[in-house]
């Protein structure tokens, strides 16, 4: 279990106690396959940006990071997709390249990563507890 929540039981957990889980799992899951984080809850434009990292393509991204307890009658995390929260977040990713020309020179992305544990009553930061779904370019996905 992650020491900082250590004294608590998933149920006992703030939302954005359980969202800072799944942005670790997250942050994580995408080293593994080779990115580089840049910062993370960076608020830009009047949005928070959950994660900003460089692909292994070298693309500047945008991870927006969804967490959910349940997967099934209308609690995946991907329903929180909305588009006007998409739109958002690309402008504030723009905002932020447009600050910080020599990361974007690649391209910019918004991306997403969706996590629902394997046991929802235990929390851990490790990636195979986790179904966790992956989607690349979401403005053009979920945004309509």
């Amino acid at each position: 279990m992650l020491t900082m929540f250590a004294d608590k039981q998933p149920a006992g957990l703030s939302n954005s106690e359980k969202g800072a889980i799944g942005e670790l799992v997250a942050v994580g899951y995408l080293y593994k396959r080779g990115w580089r984080q840049i910062e993370r809850n960076v608020r830009v434009g009047g949005c928070e940006l959950d994660i900003i990292a460089v692909d292994p393509d070298g693309i500047l991204a945008t991870v927006e990071v969804k967490f959910s307890e349940k997967s099934e009658n209308g609690y995946s995390p991907e329903v929180r997709l909305n588009p006007r929260k998409i739109a958002a977040v690309a402008r504030g990713l723009q905002m932020f390249a447009d600050k910080h020309p020599r990361l974007a020179k690649k391209g910019i992305r918004v991306d997403a990563v969706c996590l629902v544990p394997h046991n929802p009553s235990v929390l851990t930061d490790d990636e195979k507890d986790y179904v966790i779904n992956y989607y690349k370019n979401i403005l053009s996905t979920f945004a309509g």
